[in-house]
């Protein structure tokens, strides 16, 4: 199977504003692999990011 040479990606521009753009693959290293995605999911971070949540920016705490 050939690589491809682009892919979409999903890009958060600034809060709420998403944006679908197609990019070039990077070039695959000696060292490295390619992964095909099937799907993928969002985690409550992410939607404090989309919305521009202060809580998205605290610091972590360990």
């Amino acid at each position: 199977m050939a690589i491809p040479k682009k892919c979409k990606v999903s890009v958060l521009e600034s809060p709420k504003k998403m944006v679908l753009k197609t990019v070039d693959i990077p070039a695959v290293g000696a060292d490295e692999i390619l992964v095909k995605v099937e799907g993928c999911g969002i985690c409550g971070t992410d939607v404090h990011e989309y919305k521009g949540d202060p809580f998205s920016r605290s610091a972590t705490r360990s």
